[in-house]
C-alpha cells in the first residue's frame, strides 16, 4: 500500500516521462508557481538559465496546442475529456492518510492507474494524423 505522496510521485513520474519537460524543469516550474525562488544547490546563473528554458518550452507548448486546434487535431471533446481527467487526477493525488482506510487506499491506487491509462487512451485518440 502506498501513501498519497507515492501516488503523487507515481503520477508525476508518468506525466514527466511522457512530456517534453525534464524532472528538473518540472521542479523549477513547480517552485516558481509556489513563489519559492530558493536556488537549492545550483548557481544563480544556472537556475535563471533553466527558468528561461522553462518559459521558452511552456510558450512553445501553448503555441503547439493552438496550432493543433487550428489543424483540427484537437477538438472540444478532447479538451473536455482531458479537463475531466486532470481534475480527477488532481483529486486522487491530493488525498491524505487521515481520510483513507486500507480498503480505500487500494481503490485509490487502482483508480489512479485507471486514470493514467484513460489519459493515455485519450491522447492516443487525439492523434488523428
Amino acid at each position: 500500500m502506498s501513501s498519497p505522496e507515492l501516488n503523487y510521485n507515481q503520477c508525476l513520474r508518468f506525466l514527466i516521462e511522457n512530456s517534453i519537460l525534464t524532472s528538473r524543469q518540472v521542479s523549477i516550474i513547480s517552485k516558481r508557481v509556489r513563489n519559492d525562488h530558493s536556488l537549492d544547490y545550483r548557481t544563480a546563473g544556472s537556475y535563471y538559465r533553466q527558468v528561461k528554458q522553462c518559459k521558452v518550452k511552456i510558450k512553445r507548448i501553448i503555441y503547439t496546442i493552438i496550432l493543433l486546434r487550428i489543424l483540427n487535431v484537437m477538438d472540444d471533446n478532447i479538451n473536455s475529456s482531458l479537463e475531466q481527467i486532470v481534475t480527477r487526477l488532481h483529486e486522487l493525488v491530493k488525498l491524505t492518510d487521515d481520510h483513507r482506510n486500507i480498503s480505500h487506499i487500494t481503490y485509490q491506487e487502482s483508480d489512479l492507474l485507471s486514470m493514467l491509462s484513460m489519459l493515455n487512451d485519450v491522447i492516443i485518440k487525439l492523434i488523428k494524423i
